[in-house]
């Protein structure tokens, strides 16, 4: 009797609001302890598994497989900059804000930071909870034009990496504080 109602419970756990909810909290510690670079290595394997699923599962090109790779993954891509350039022009230790506005920035830049985060890792937990439905899914047009959406988060992923690169002359710090905020928000172990 125990067995069967634990089965049950496994079975289903994603329907209980409990599991829901805890998953949830768990996320928004995880996007809230973890720096960029963690986040980073979830995209990279992320997309590692969309490697082995176009190419392995599905037997596409290679062309076709890093078009299909490259598609799903841009939108995780964006945010995790997006949250790294966020990082990067509001970081506190710059006073960049006048006392007045120091509460709101630091709260803006908390929200905005944790949503990418937390966004990046929702995307990747559904594909670990159905790893095998995922592998078996595959874009439908993948050899057609990118759709508008995808074309949008492209663009801004550009402009993004030009305003990551271009930090320390926009904002006028040297070299070492910018690589050093970089280190800080992009290595790994680094917590």
């Amino acid at each position: 009797m125990h067995s069967a109602l634990l089965r049950t419970i496994v079975a289903d756990h994603d329907d209980i609001p409990a599991f829901k909810a805890s998953f949830f909290v768990l996320s928004l510690l995880s996007a809230a302890l973890l720096n960029f670079g963690a986040f980073g290595l979830l995209i990279v394997a992320h997309m590692g598994l969309d490697i082995v699923k176009y190419r392995e599962v599905h037997g596409y090109s290679w062309s076709i497989t890093m078009r299909g790779v490259v598609r799903e993954s841009i939108m995780d891509m964006t945010l995790l900059i997006m949250g790294l350039v966020i990082t990067i022009f509001m970081d506190p230790s710059l006073h960049l804000v006048t006392a007045a506005m120091h509460a709101n920035s630091v709260f803006l830049r908390a929200v905005a930071i944790t949503l990418s985060k937390v966004i990046v890792l929702m995307r990747f937990a559904t594909v670990l909870v159905h790893p095998y439905k995922h592998l078996r899914m595959t874009k439908t047009a993948l050899r057609k034009e990118w759709l508008f959406g995808e074309r949008s988060f492209a663009a801004l992923f550009i402009l993004l990496i030009v305003l990551l690169i271009a930090a320390p002359w926009v904002m006028s710090f040297s070299d070492h504080v910018y690589q050093e905020l970089l280190l800080r928000a992009v290595v790994p172990w680094r917590i």
